[in-house]
C-alpha cells in the first residue's frame, strides 16, 4: 500500500496546484507573478527540509547508544555531505545516478518529483486558463498520462521488474530496476495530471456542490472502489514461484498507477461536490486539520524518529499486535510533536515572511478570453 499511497499526494498535489492557481488567474485576469510563484514553493519546503537533514545526520547521531549505530551515521553524514546538495535543488530523485536508493534521506525522493511537476505545471495552466485553449490544455494532460504510462511499461519489460517477481540479480541491479521505474518522474508524473485534469473540473464548478444523479453516483463511487483496491491486492499472491506472464506484468506496471490515481480522483471530486456521503462526513472532520497542517512536517521526521529507535536498540524485537500498537502510538505522538515544534519555529513563519515581503496585492481584473 505505501507504495501507491504516495500516488495519493501527487494527485492531491496536482489538484490544488490547478485549482487554486486557476482560481486566482480567473481574479486577476489571467495575470500571475511568476516568480512568486516559484518563491513560495521553494521556501515553504527547502527550510525545513535542509533542517530535516541536518537533524538525520547531526542531532541524530549524539543521542542513544545502539549496535553499529555510529558507523551507520557516519555513513549516512558523509553520503549527505557529498549529495545533500541534490535535496536541495530537488535532482535527488535523478542524480548521481539512477538508484532508487537514495543516497540522503531516501524517501525525499517525493519532494523532487513534486518540485519538478510544479516547475512544469504552468504549461499546463496557462492553457486551461483560457476557454479558447482549455481543450488543448486537456489534450496535454492525457498526452502526458498515456506517454508516462507507455515509458513505465517500456522499462518495466526491458528490466523485468513486475510487483511480485524480483530480478534474481545483485542489490544494486533491484536498486537500478527501482530506481528507474519508481522514483524518475516520467514514470510518476501520471498521477499529477490525473489530479490537474480533477483540479480543472473542480475549478469548471467553482468547488460548489453539484448533485450527481444517484445511479451515476453508485457507479463513479464502484469504479473508483474497483481502480483503488485492484492495484493494491492483485499482485499479492505472485512470486517468483507464480509469476505473471512479462507481457502482461509489464501493462500492470504501467497502468496501475493511474488506475489508483483515478479513484482517488473520483472520491476527491465527490466529497468536494457534495457526493461523498459518510465518506466525505469522515474526510472533512474538523479532528484532521490540525494535523494536516504540520502533514509535511510529520513526512520528513517520521522516518528519522523510526530509524533512530531501531539504530539504537539493544534487544531484538518482539512482533506482537501489543508491541505493534504501542510503537506505532509513540511514533505517532513524538512524531507530531517534533513536527509541530519545528514547524512553529521554521516553516511558518519563513512562509509568513515570504507573503509579506514578496506577494503583491490582488486586483480583479476583467479580461476577455480568461474562464
Amino acid at each position: 500500500m505505501g507504495d501507491l499511497g504516495v500516488d495519493s499526494f501527487f494527485v492531491l498535489s496536482g489538484l490544488l496546484v490547478t485549482y487554486l492557481t486557476l482560481k486566482k488567474m480567473k481574479v486577476t485576469g489571467g495575470e500571475i507573478n511568476w516568480p512568486f510563484f516559484y518563491l513560495q514553493r521553494y521556501v515553504r519546503l527547502t527550510p525545513l527540509l535542509a533542517f530535516a537533514i541536518g537533524a538525520y545526520v547531526g542531532l541524530s547521531a549524539l543521542l542513544g547508544r545502539g549496535y553499529q549505530k555510529n558507523q551507520i551515521y557516519a555513513h549516512h553524514g558523509g553520503e549527505c555531505a557529498r549529495f545533500g546538495w541534490t535535496n536541495i535543488v530537488y535532482l535527488n530523485n535523478l542524480f548521481p545516478g539512477p538508484y532508487y536508493v537514495s543516497v540522503c534521506m531516501g524517501w525525499s525522493w517525493y519532494l523532487a518529483n513534486d518540485m519538478q511537476f510544479y516547475i512544469i505545471s504552468p504549461l499546463f495552466l496557462l492553457l486551461l486558463c483560457r476557454p479558447s485553449r482549455a481543450k488543448l490544455g486537456i489534450a496535454l494532460t492525457i498526452v502526458v498520462t498515456i506517454l508516462s504510462v507507455i515509458i513505465t511499461m517500456q522499462f518495466s519489460w526491458r528490466f523485468r521488474q513486475i510487483d511480485g517477481n524480483y530480478p534474481g540479480g545483485p542489490p544494486d541491479e533491484f536498486a537500478l530496476v527501482s530506481g528507474v521505474i519508481y522514483a524518475t518522474p516520467w514514470c510518476r508524473i501520471q498521477s499529477y495530471t490525473v489530479g490537474i485534469f480533477v483540479g480543472y473540473l473542480l475549478y469548471k464548478v467553482n468547488g460548489q456542490k453539484k448533485k450527481i444523479p444517484l445511479v451515476w453516483n453508485a457507479v463513479g463511487w464502484s469504479a473508483a472502489m474497483v481502480a483503488v483496491f485492484i492495484p493494491v491486492f492483485a499482485m499479492h499472491f505472485t512470486s517468483r514461484d507464480h509469476p505473471v506472464p512479462l507481457w502482461f506484468g509489464g501493462i500492470w506496471m504501467g497502468t496501475k498507477r493511474v488506475m489508483f490515481a483515478s479513484g482517488v480522483g473520483w472520491i476527491t471530486y465527490a466529497c468536494i461536490t457534495g457526493n461523498g456521503g459518510f465518506v466525505d462526513a469522515f474526510l472533512s472532520a474538523k479532528i484532521w486539520l490540525p494535523l494536516s497542517r504540520i502533514s509535511y512536517a510529520a513526512y520528513l521526521f517520521h522516518p528519522i524518529i523510526m530509524t533512530h529507535w531501531i539504530f539504537t536498540s539493544k534487544t531484538e524485537f518482539h512482533w506482537n499486535a501489543y508491541n505493534v500498537v504501542y510503537m506505532f502510538l509513540s511514533f505517532f505522538v513524538v512524531t507530531y510533536i517534533v513536527s509541530f515544534i519545528s514547524s512553529l519555529l521554521i516553516e511558518i513563519p519563513l512562509v509568513k515572511m515570504t507573503k509579506i515581503l514578496t506577494e503583491r496585492p490582488v486586483i480583479k481584473v476583467q479580461r476577455r478570453g480568461v474562464l
